[in-house]
């Protein structure tokens, strides 16, 4: 409903732009500031933003479907004239048929994700319909939650709370904020001829070898973060360090492994994250305004505050130097 409200008020009449208001790429030599701006690619919106006529037409077109979709499977609950022996085989507890249609909804609106969130889309220039399709793709991340409970099976949030380690769930919260903010800045580049990009009041012109470095550095902070969640699991026990030294009750030793460097390593990511914010995302940033990269690095950098609260939770009673006693005191 908002996606055709939004393509009804914007296309009712005919788009008239003063000339510096209008994408520069969109003018044609000469041309007279109060023509209509026509263009095959794009939509221009009364405001002067940019949308891709296929974003447009194939974001109406998947909540439709999807909408169509899920209105269909409620009415069939109701139903006890038609076929009830199959819509109750089809939505028992535990249907591998409703998983199934489950697993189909949910790639349908990563897919929907991308064709209303992404750069160059409505959902960068309309925020309702920005926050609905992100909130319709976590209902259907917890309708799969509901499933495996309804199926006797354990929860994602159960598995997570019986594992060794805390900070394994946020760590996979970090990832998830972490590829939202890569993918964003990865989408940008593929569309960068498309886009224009300010930093403190001043055009950004960002070369080839400037958007890998930066995209290294941002699908690199996903590894880390994958690594992190797998070092959780293999890498248990911290070992003492060869280095030591003697005092009169005995031998002191360091000890040092994955638990130590986790904490190392997720300060590093808070201030790095931080840095990230307060240089790049204010009034004149480049990640400003409503965009997945926004809420990726702030989702991010929250996620990396709550994991390093849950490591030093987790490490308060750790014991990071050790004493060995003499060989003297064990013989008296």
């Amino acid at each position: 409903l908002l996606l055709v409200r939004f393509y009804l008020t914007e296309t009712s009449s005919l788009i008239i732009q003063p000339l510096d208001e209008v994408p520069s790429r969109l003018l044609i030599e000469g041309q007279n500031t109060t023509e209509p701006i026509v263009d095959d690619k794009f939509y221009v919106t009364v405001s002067g933003d940019l949308i891709y006529r296929w974003k447009l037409w194939g974001a109406i077109y998947t909540s439709a479907s999807i909408v169509g979709i899920c209105l269909i499977v409620m009415v069939v609950h109701y139903d006890t004239v038609i076929a009830p022996r199959l819509w109750m085989a089809v939505f028992r507890d535990g249907s591998l048929a409703e998983r199934n249609l489950i697993f189909f909804l949910t790639i349908c609106w990563m897919a929907g994700l991308h064709i209303c969130t992404s750069s160059l889309s409505v959902g960068e220039v309309q925020a309702n319909v920005y926050f609905t399709s992100w909130i319709s793709f976590g209902s259907i991340a917890l309708t799969y939650g509901v499933w495996r409970e309804s199926a006797g099976l354990p929860t994602l949030m159960d598995i997570m709370n019986q594992h060794h380690r805390e900070t394994t769930y946020n760590w996979i919260w970090i990832m998830i904020f972490s590829t939202v903010f890569a993918g964003a800045a990865t989408d940008i580049y593929v569309n960068r001829e498309e886009l224009e990009f300010r930093y403190q009041g001043e055009l950004l012109d960002l070369r080839r070898k400037n958007w890998i470095t930066v995209l290294s550095v941002l699908w690199a902070d996903v590894l880390v973060s994958g690594l992190a969640i797998l070092f959780n699991e293999w890498f248990l026990e911290s070992k003492p360090l060869p280095c030591s030294w003697k005092r009169k009750a005995g031998t002191y030793r360091c000890v040092f492994g994955w638990r130590q460097l986790e904490g190392i390593v997720m300060a590093l990511g808070v201030a790095a994250k931080f840095w990230v914010i307060y240089e790049y995302t204010g009034v004149d940033g480049v990640i400003n305004g409503l965009s997945n990269g926004y809420f990726g690095i702030w989702g991010t950098f929250f996620n990396s505050v709550f994991a390093l609260g849950t490591w030093l939770k987790e490490n308060k009673n750790t014991e990071y130097v050790i004493l060995e006693p003499n060989n003297d005191d064990d013989q008296s």
